[in-house]
């Protein structure tokens, strides 16, 4: 029996996801299949960088995305609570780059959603 991949996307196609998707390529049963941005230009350009199928211009995209399991959150710092709400709303399992928000109360709030939703991982929820 082959185990199933999980399948990655990248919210924020810069440096420290350029890392990320570097390091990823070595996690056995990990996928990069997808990549926002908040340009599409940008996206396309680190898709083809990495070998991503697809690319975004926008989270809400990548957010639809039904290959998608589980998203890295590389964007900018201020855009963290925003991005990880858009994608915990999706059904995303997510793993968001530092600092995880601005502060304390938009931690709270991500962590309220989470809870309310009784959120797991993407493995958890793969059948």
């Amino acid at each position: 029996m082959t185990a199933s991949k999980i399948k990655w996307g990248i919210a924020g196609p810069g440096g420290i996801s350029k890392q990320f998707a570097k390091d990823l390529a070595y996690a056995e049963g990990a996928q990069l299949v997808a990549v926002a941005g908040r340009s599409l230009e940008k996206a396309e350009s680190f898709a083809s960088e990495f070998q991503i199928a697809r690319a975004y211009g926008s989270m809400e995209q990548l957010a639809e995305d039904p290959e998608v399991d589980i998203v890295y959150v590389g964007t900018l710092h201020p855009a963290h609570r925003s991005n990880v709400l858009t994608f915990l709303r999706a059904g995303k399992a997510v793993l968001c780059e530092k600092p995880f928000t601005m502060n304390a109360s938009e931690a709270e709030e991500i962590i309220r959603y989470a809870n309310s939703r009784r959120w797991y991982t993407a493995i958890s929820r793969r059948k």
